[in-house]
């Protein structure tokens, strides 16, 4: 066989594969043929305005039960994710491990006693305390509150002390990397800048599936929305479907 064809043939089953993702992130047969398929399927839980893959991806993460809506009837696709929200995803996904409350610091996440109740009684309060426990959350954080947006450089740092509390994937860093960190975020720790160095060199901060772009564009600032978190966790947790 020769190069042109093989390639032909390559280029055709990508083609075939990318077809096939795109029809289980849509659920396409439940609207093709609504009158056979489970009737799970016969309304969205949410009504959000989105395209059909944000549609599927979130979908996909919700009914995983790793990420709760925003509100009673919207996911909140361009809202602002929260640490919480990553660390209650995780830890759902393994299914909800014993935790100790010992394990988070003094007077988190502030010395304000009604504060400190609403948290131990938000559904992210398990979810926060395993966290600070396995070292992905720790006191010395630039963001370190469970309601603490989450810009770029977190997330890269989220996903690399994850990954490295559950042992998935390669975590080694080129030394040089760390030094060219992009934007010009203030205050910015080491930790932070080894995990951009990580996340830039290992794709982890792709941006849209199947687009050629980052999330940075030299902007580390710039916050990540529930539904990128949404694809974090897919790209984690489900590799086989990330695109």
């Amino acid at each position: 066989m020769d190069a042109q064809t093989l390639s032909d043939y390559q280029s055709w089953a990508d083609r075939c594969f990318a077809v096939s993702r795109e029809i289980l992130y849509t659920d396409y047969y439940a609207h093709a043929f609504p009158g056979h398929h489970n009737t799970v399927n016969d309304a969205l839980p949410y009504d959000d305005e989105m395209t059909a893959r944000q549609q599927g991806n979130s979908l996909f993460i919700y009914r995983k039960g790793l990420m709760d809506l925003y509100s009673e009837r919207y996911f909140g696709i361009y809202e602002t994710a929260t640490i919480g929200e990553w660390a209650l995803g995780v830890y759902r996904y393994l299914e909800k491990p014993a935790v100790s409350p010992d394990a988070l610091p003094p007077d988190y996440p502030s010395a304000d006693p009604a504060a400190q109740e609403a948290f131990r009684q938000s559904p992210q309060y398990e979810a926060v305390c395993w966290a600070f426990e396995q070292g992905i959350l720790r006191p010395e954080d630039r963001l370190r509150d469970y309601r603490d947006e989450v810009d770029n450089t977190e997330i890269c740092l989220l996903m690399y002390r994850t990954r490295e509390a559950l042992h998935i994937g390669d975590l080694r860093v080129d030394p040089d990397a760390a030094d060219s960190f992009p934007g010009n975020l203030q205050g910015v720790t080491e930790d932070e800048r080894r995990a951009v160095a990580w996340a830039l060199e290992h794709g982890e901060i792709a941006g849209e599936p199947g687009k050629q772009s980052t999330l940075f564009d030299d902007i580390p600032e710039s916050k990540v929305t529930r539904y990128r978190l949404a694809l974090f966790l897919i790209k984690l947790f489900y590799p086989e479907i990330a695109i």
